[in-house]
């Protein structure tokens, strides 16, 4: 078990590639929220009433903007530094996030959904960017290939934590 970690956190010991820690920890922190959302959501819709399509279409509000986000990411990237826009996007998921277990009406958790989905729908792209362009050179391969792996293990972990926590 020792022995694999350390050949999964070598990449990062190597001289440069430090510059990519950032990128790949914010990548798995928005990822987890990406999932959280996608399991919580309907466990909330159903909690506060909802039926199974109004609680897709809370779904889809998220997947319309994630689309919407994803078709404008060029021409924003243009005009606005990345960092900003994931500081912005980072921001904006957190206090959306907050939000959402008080809200109990569809159109609002529609419109918080929305805003959700613009909110994470750049961020994999950009941060794709910036771990390459942070990479050494030569290395960037590698990079992306840590940031897939930790979003991987970080995906199983959410999905083991919330199989534990529907065990009586």
């Amino acid at each position: 078990f020792f022995s694999s970690r350390r050949r999964h956190t070598r990449l990062l010991t190597v001289t440069g590639v430090q510059t990519c820690a950032l990128p790949i920890f914010i990548s798995g922190l928005l990822s987890a929220c990406w999932d959280l959302y996608s399991f919580v959501m309907p466990i909330h819709g159903s909690g506060i009433g909802l039926s199974a399509s109004k609680i897709g279409l809370v779904l889809g509000a998220f997947g319309s903007a994630v689309f919407i986000t994803r078709l404008i990411l060029p021409w924003l990237v243009h005009r606005v530094e990345e960092r900003k826009l994931l500081i912005g996007a980072m921001v904006l998921t957190g206090i959306t996030l907050a939000l959402v277990p008080l809200t109990k009406s569809v159109a609002l958790l529609m419109a918080a959904s929305f805003v959700l989905g613009i909110g994470l729908g750049g961020t994999q792209p950009i941060i794709m960017a910036l771990l390459y362009a942070s990479a050494p050179p030569g290395r960037g391969g590698e990079a992306t290939g840590m940031r897939t792996l930790l979003d991987r293990k970080s995906t199983r972990l959410n999905s083991s934590h919330s199989q534990q926590s529907r065990m009586p």
